[in-house]
């Protein structure tokens, strides 16, 4: 049996192969591997539901603060005070508005 080795990053962009669910991307310069298993052929339950609906709210809600340039700049104080380790204040956001519901 012959295996031929390949450079895996330097080859791979989006799909590995047209069949396959293994997916890798770049973004910030880190490489990011993802995968989709097993899709979903069931209805969502109504606790899944409502789990999506509160992210749904809770991605809103950062939205608006987002966008509204006072409520952004209050909000970026109180991440920078808070001292909790988020990567961006999205993120941070949105904890805190999950958190709340």
């Amino acid at each position: 049996m012959q295996v031929e080795l390949i450079d895996f990053f330097k080859s791979a962009r989006n799909k590995v192969c047209g069949h396959s669910d293994f997916y890798v991307f770049r973004k910030n310069g880190k490489t990011f591997t993802g995968r989709k298993c097993n899709k979903r052929k069931t209805e969502y339950s109504s606790e899944e539901i409502a789990q999506h609906n509160k992210f749904r709210q809770a991605s809103a809600t950062a939205s608006a603060i987002m966008n509204d340039a006072e409520q952004r700049a209050a909000a970026i104080a109180e991440w920078k005070e808070s001292g909790k380790n988020y990567y961006s204040l999205r993120g941070y956001l949105m904890a805190k508005e999950l958190k709340n519901n």
